[in-house]
């Protein structure tokens, strides 16, 4: 299965559609294959933000349960796994990289956009996550 770490600066979460402007975030988001050895889609399986906070998409309570670390990292997970952000399209371009065994370095966040680049997004339902084709810049 693979996976790579990313680095992340500067990202500005968005609450129940609400860009939180006042908040920015830094840390790391672990990407993992959302479909092993198919292609180069994939799903954020945990983050650890600078300072030592650990968050899964469990957010280690119940399903059913709710929680702020669940909320947040669903929030910093969205931003990640959306190919209509900056930090989505970069995610996607490191993730089809290392897929083709193109990076051996830490990728570190630097915004980017492209016009150009298609779109496409659909649900991961095992996990419950977003996942996110794989378009490449």
């Amino acid at each position: 299965m693979t996976s790579i770490e990313i680095e992340f600066e500067e990202l500005q979460p968005v609450i129940d559609g609400v860009r939180v402007e006042g908040m920015m975030l830094y840390g790391k988001a672990t990407l993992e294959a959302a479909y092993p050895d198919e292609d180069d889609s994939f799903f954020v399986s945990e983050i650890t933000l600078d300072g030592g906070l650990h968050l899964t998409a469990c957010g280690g309570v119940p399903k059913d349960h709710p929680s702020f670390k669940k909320s947040l990292f669903r929030a910093i997970a969205d931003e990640i796994q959306n190919e209509k952000t900056s930090i989505g399209r970069y995610a996607q371009a490191c993730f089809s990289e290392a897929i083709r065994g193109d990076d051996d370095e830490p990728a570190t966040f630097y915004p980017v956009y492209n016009s150009t680049r298609p779109h496409s997004t659909l649900n991961h339902a095992t996990a419950g996550l977003q996942q996110v084709s794989g378009a490449r810049l």
